[in-house]
């Protein structure tokens, strides 16, 4: 065949199968023998945007990005018309955009030559797609992993804190609990348990407390956080905390879930920090008895004896005065009558310094009169003392008030005024006792500077502390109220025993 009948019989099949190529759903370039575009078809024109003229007698080089090496379909294995070669690569379109495509070569012999027939799928959006896909996957590896490492860490964290971690079905009452709970239990841990097997783990008053905490759940929806103490398998008694919540869904409880932590060693403690608590309030108000007793006693002798002392002295200084010799000339005996009217004025005032000594350890009025007029003496006392005014009332006498009582709400009586003078810088001072059938109370409030109750410092002073310890240990409690600027009012209010009401 010479080659103008070559050429002549090719572009008769080239216009022969431009028609079916236009047929076809892909897009379709025929090649010959040096990849050089022979023709293509609508779609190819469309997918490209060349024009139909632009592509034919182009290297197929020049569909792929310059920055790109020139990648060939392999079709050296291919022989005759049977086999294709697939490939996927990147072609640029003539905007410059670039799109992925997978390319399937099959070699079609015709017109006395060997073509190429050469379709190409745009799978861009796929590869997307499968990026998309494989990033979904990688992010669901991550979060399994994390998912996994959280499990772990629970895990831990709930055998370092006890906690552990249980839901059932309340239609079935089957359900399951963690490892932890299951060690809680002192049983071998299965996924699968019953809130019945769970139950039994509770004797007597827990266990009724624990069995109406569950129905209300499953009936009402109602959340419970209890502390029980429960018999493990092996007989061991411990305390735990369990917290349990319903799920609803649609109106009904779907699942009861909750966490229970074991507090049997924290229990131990506060029963031993409780049991020393009240130990020191033991030795505290033993320490007060005593202090109040060895006040008494000093009290008395002073009274007695240094008393005696002085009354004697003085008695001794006149009887100096009467015994004068005759023959003593009158200007001395005058500067000796001056001496004596000195130490006997000194001794008057050690007299009245020792009474004051007596009834600052334990006066005399308390136990005497009673708390009613022990208060308002001391009062007065603290009136003439500092100038600050002093205004005490009673609703009724104290009489039948125990002398722990009275003794107890004197001595914070003292305290409260002596905090008077020390902090208030107050110009008045306003108290009043009150007795009902059950309790006593004391209230006291003052005009003086007042302060933040909030501040540590406030409670935690010596002296507040004392006046909080005598009320606390006679059952009584103490409230301050107070504000920079505006004041204190300091309420304490003590029960009575039955016999004195």
């Amino acid at each position: 065949m010479t080659p103008e009948s070559t050429l002549s019989h090719s572009a008769q099949f080239v216009a022969n199968l431009q028609p079916l190529m236009d047929a076809a759903n892909d897009a379709m370039i025929l090649l010959d023998e040096e990849w050089r575009i022979a023709a293509a078809n609508d779609r190819m024109v469309e997918l490209y945007g060349y024009s139909g003229t632009e592509l034919p007698g182009k290297p197929l080089r020049d569909l792929q990005p310059p920055d790109a090496s020139e990648i060939l379909p392999d079709v050296t294995g291919l022989s005759g018309q049977s086999g294709s070669a697939v490939l996927e690569t990147v072609h640029q379109k003539k905007d410059g955009s670039r799109i992925a495509v997978e390319t399937s070569v099959r070699n079609v012999d015709a017109a006395g030559r060997t073509w190429r027939m050469m379709i190409i799928r745009d799978v861009t959006r796929r590869e997307g797609v499968e990026r998309e896909l494989h990033e979904h996957r990688m992010h669901l590896r991550r979060a399994l992993a994390s998912v996994a490492r959280q499990e772990e860490l629970l895990r831990v964290a709930g055998e370092i804190a006890h906690v552990g971690g249980w839901d059932f079905n309340p239609e079935t009452m089957q359900g399951s609990w963690t490892e932890e709970i299951a060690r809680i239990h002192e049983v071998e841990h299965t996924s699968e348990t019953s809130a019945i097997f769970g139950l039994q783990f509770y004797e007597g008053e827990h266990k009724k407390k624990i069995e109406e905490a569950v129905n209300a759940a499953i009936v009402n929806g109602t959340p419970y956080d209890l502390e029980l103490e429960l018999v493990a398998a092996n007989g061991k008694r411990k305390w735990v905390r369990t917290i349990g919540h319903a799920v609803i869904e649609n109106g009904k409880v779907k699942r009861v879930r909750g966490a229970m932590q074991d507090i049997t060693e924290r229990k131990h403690i506060l029963d031993e920090l409780r049991e020393s608590r009240d130990q020191l309030k033991v030795l505290a108000a033993s320490l007060q008895d005593a202090r109040e007793d060895e006040r008494a006693a000093v009290a008395r002798e002073l009274h007695d004896d240094l008393g005696q002392i002085l009354t004697a002295l003085k008695l001794d200084v006149a009887m100096v005065e009467q015994t004068f010799d005759p023959v003593i000339p009158p200007e001395v005996k005058t500067a000796f009558r001056r001496q004596i009217a000195d130490v006997a004025k000194t001794i008057d005032g050690g007299v009245q310094e020792l009474r004051r000594i007596i009834r600052n350890l334990r006066p005399e009025v308390l136990d005497t009169l009673g708390l009613v007029a022990a208060l308002q003496w001391f009062g007065e006392d603290f009136q003439k003392r500092t100038g600050v005014t002093c205004a005490f009332r009673a609703d009724r006498p104290a009489s039948r008030i125990p002398s722990g009582h009275s003794t107890a709400l004197f001595r914070i009586y003292q305290e409260i005024l002596t905090n008077v003078t020390k902090h208030a810088n107050a110009t008045a001072v306003d108290a009043r006792l009150q007795i009902s059938s059950g309790e006593v109370t004391l209230t006291v409030a003052d005009d003086g500077r007042g302060f933040d109750p909030a501040k540590p410092s406030s409670h935690t002073s010596l002296g507040m502390l004392g006046m909080r310890e005598r009320a606390m240990r006679l059952g009584g409690t103490t409230r301050v109220e107070s504000q920079p600027g505006k004041g204190t009012r300091i309420h304490i209010a003590i029960p009575l025993p039955a016999a004195s009401q």
